[in-house]
């Protein structure tokens, strides 16, 4: 008998997080778990060892040299055997709803399932910001019944149920990038999608924590995610959602790039923009307005 979930993991060199998440995710005979190691290090190998002989009954894979983050959930993908695919990164956790929710969706055939999530730091558990936005958009499609924003609302893949179907059919996998290879997935399987449905039940906790990926500040994964959001914002655009591709100024990649304070890197970025047709004089207004309402506002709360 096929399982119902597949649930797939990307790891590479946090194999206590991993244990944690592993914890966390529910024991049923309908649900497969796949964990696919990303050429961790030596000095972790003992304890992924120990892992797989912990949780046995669960899948361990391993790419066969360093492919990031989606070079492992392709692989996932390929084995995966569930109607449904889930996806989670190895710093992160499933929440108790989760098993309540799996069983109330077991016997659906939506191409996505949208469940809200919750965010906390990864070391102390305290409450983070990396998901605020999901109970609003959630409730927006419930109350509104229309299925354009959410379908494309959420660049992320975590705190969802797939359809392996619409994935296989539409031929959609990871790009072979380094950060934010979710980004075009998520597009383009929401352009895809056409029965879809919300629950605002939190399903999955996404960890804010130092030194990962989201938090890369190297040149290289800066402009990456620029590039990225101009390819989905031109992806929506040729999809026939102009109204949905984001903010016009890129302005919290501006953001990113001067908390990066590396010499030259804006220059480059707005580069960039220029060459995709995007006004370098809005960006820099918009970025000079930001900044001076932000600095009003410390000022008027002191």
């Amino acid at each position: 008998m096929s399982p119902v979930y597949s649930i797939i993991i990307p790891h590479r060199n946090t194999p206590l997080l991993l244990r944690r998440l592993l914890q966390s995710i529910p024991e049923r005979p309908d649900t497969e778990v796949i964990v696919i190691d990303d050429c961790s290090d030596s000095e972790y190998q003992t304890e992924l060892a120990r892992l797989q002989e912990e949780f046995s009954q669960f899948s361990f894979l391993s790419t066969p040299s360093n492919q990031w983050p989606a070079g492992a959930r392709n692989q996932g993908i390929e084995n995966a055997k569930g109607k449904y695919l889930i996806f989670a990164d190895a710093d992160d956790f499933f929440l108790p709803t989760f098993n309540e929710v799996l069983t109330d969706y077991a016997a659906t055939d939506f191409d996505i399932v949208f469940c809200n999530a919750q965010s906390v730091d990864s070391a102390t558990l305290q409450p983070a910001n990396r998901a605020e936005y999901f109970p609003r958009l959630l409730n927006r499609f419930l109350t509104s019944g229309q299925i354009d924003h959410i379908r494309v609302a959420f660049a992320v893949v975590w705190g969802r149920l797939i359809s392996r179907s619409l994935i296989v059919d539409n031929n959609i996998s990871f790009e072979p990038v380094e950060v934010n290879e979710d980004v075009m997935f998520s597009t383009l399987s929401g352009i895809a999608a056409k029965k879809v449905t919300a629950d605002l039940r939190p399903i999955y906790c996404v960890t804010a924590r130092e030194g990962s990926m989201s938090t890369l500040l190297t040149r290289e994964a800066v402009l990456q995610r620029l590039r990225i959001s101009i390819a989905r914002n031109r992806l929506l655009v040729n999809s026939g959602f102009p109204h949905l591709k984001g903010d016009p100024s890129l302005l919290h990649h501006f953001l990113e790039i001067d908390r990066a304070a590396i010499h030259g890197l804006k220059k480059e970025a707005l580069e960039i923009c220029r060459q995709a047709g995007y006004s370098t004089w809005l960006i820099r207004r918009r970025l000079a307005t930001f900044k001076l309402r932000s600095a009003l506002s410390r000022l008027l709360h002191r």
